[in-house]
């Protein structure tokens, strides 16, 4: 999963705590502790707002932590609700949300119910800091807290591992593979303008020019990359955090960026690459300051020496999803100075913004980043948008389309021909070959 974090500027209000005494300040639970003593609070969905966890004792107990401005986690909803039936009475979903109250809660879930037909039932901790901060301290959602019947917890979880199979393997007592999740208080905050790679995995180094290195990932690190310069230390960065030689072959080869102008990952449609190591590793590049398309050119040069392959761009004729437009009068911006940009899985309200900040915008925030789909953009209209309000499931690309002929504008699966990065990896004949010395 590509994780987008987005920054959230949150009022952080002290709830007072009624109900089954607890300490007021506990320490993090770890794999194998017991929460059969802990009381849930602010509970809505359900008759007790101060909860037990023991009220749950002989039932499978799955945590999903959540927020009502992760889109990614209100999609869930479906899934969970069709899980909780298909198990129910052997097991109890429920969802915790660390810091937002019950009115903006039941807000959220009565505009599901309208915009998606999906009413909510399951049981809901509202603003549940203690079990969210003290607990089971985080910095994104959506993830899951697995707890047996005894009250053990026996995993902390990414939420794609919320499956029937795995459902199923622990209801019969097996610990299935879990993608894992590591808490705030474990995570470690590494200077990435030093090296961090010992001598054994250094690739080149120089303290004047150049270095590079690759270990195993480190899962205190939280995973991501970029490409960055720093005027003031006179040298250029490339980091991969946990990342798999499939994703470093995205990084240095793409030439698409965000909507605020970093390096992105080249999308999944637009790849074909068969590498057969997807082990994660903790890639690292320091080199003299020089633009990021150079510190690409050195990257591709260590992806080579440590994965070699082949790479060619192909033009391949994929299905897309193409944005047209009519009439640019119905879209025109008339307040450029009034800039709004609201995008969630419900909404999309747009004044004042260039359509390709707009659809970088819907590549960086919503799953169409992992969707089969390359998106291009054929309105050929340059100047901003404005006026735009949309709400719909935005998610859809057909209620998405619907919802923008208002605006005399198209979103719709079509044929075009799309440049493609292919990476194939050399096979050992290959490589033998190439170390044989030369007569």
């Amino acid at each position: 999963m590509k994780k987008l974090i987005l920054i959230l500027f949150l009022s952080f209000l002290f709830r007072p705590f009624h109900g089954q005494a607890q300490p007021t300040s506990v320490k993090p639970v770890k794999i194998g502790d017991s929460l059969k003593d802990h009381v849930l609070s602010g509970v809505i969905n359900h008759p007790k707002s101060q909860l037990p966890l023991a009220d749950f004792q002989g039932k499978l107990l799955i945590m999903e932590f959540w927020s009502t401005t992760c889109g990614a986690c209100i999609k869930m909803w479906p899934k969970l609700l069709e899980l909780q039936k298909k198990f129910d009475g052997q097991i109890q979903i429920v969802l915790v949300n660390t810091y937002q109250g019950a009115p903006l809660v039941r807000k959220a879930i009565e505009k599901r119910k309208k915009l998606a037909g999906v009413q909510m039932t399951l049981p809901i901790a509202c603003a549940d800091s203690v079990t969210g901060k003290q607990l089971f301290p985080h910095s994104g959602v959506p993830f899951v807290v697995w707890v047996d019947p005894k009250g053990i917890v026996r995993s902390i979880s990414l939420s794609q591992d919320l499956t029937e199979a795995k459902i199923q393997a622990m209801l019969s007592g097996q610990m299935p593979e879990m993608s894992g999740y590591i808490g705030n208080n474990e995570f470690i905050h590494p200077d990435f303008s030093k090296p961090l790679i010992g001598d054994s995995a250094v690739m080149a180094l120089s303290p004047l020019t150049h270095y590079s290195g690759l270990s195993l990932a480190d899962r205190r690190i939280w995973p991501g990359f970029g490409i960055s310069r720093n005027q003031k230390t006179k040298r250029s960065y490339a980091i991969g955090s946990n990342y798999s030689p499939q994703e470093l072959y995205r990084l240095a080869y793409s030439s698409d960026s965000t909507f605020h102008g970093d390096i992105e990952l080249i999308q999944l449609n637009r790849v074909e690459i068969n590498l057969s190591d997807s082990t994660k590793y903790l890639y690292q590049l320091i080199t003299p300051e020089v633009s990021k398309r150079k510190v690409q050119i050195q990257m591709q040069a260590d992806l080579q020496r440590l994965f070699p392959a082949t790479v060619r761009w192909e033009k391949r004729v994929k299905p897309c999803l193409v944005l047209r437009m009519q009439d640019s009068s119905a879209v025109r911006c008339t307040n450029p100075k009034d800039v709004r940009f609201l995008l969630d899985e419900n909404q999309w309200v747009i004044n004042g913004v260039s359509v390709k900040y707009a659809l970088l915008s819907l590549l960086a925030m919503t799953p169409y980043h992992y969707s089969e789909y390359p998106i291009l953009d054929e309105t050929g209209y340059k100047g901003l948008l404005g006026g735009i309000n949309i709400e719909a499931d935005i998610y859809d690309p057909k209620k998405l389309d619907a919802a923008l002929s208002k605006y005399k504008m198209s979103f719709k699966i079509e044929p075009r021909e799309v440049r493609v990065l292919v990476v194939d990896q050399l096979s050992e004949e290959t490589l033998q070959s190439r170390a044989s010395p030369v007569d």
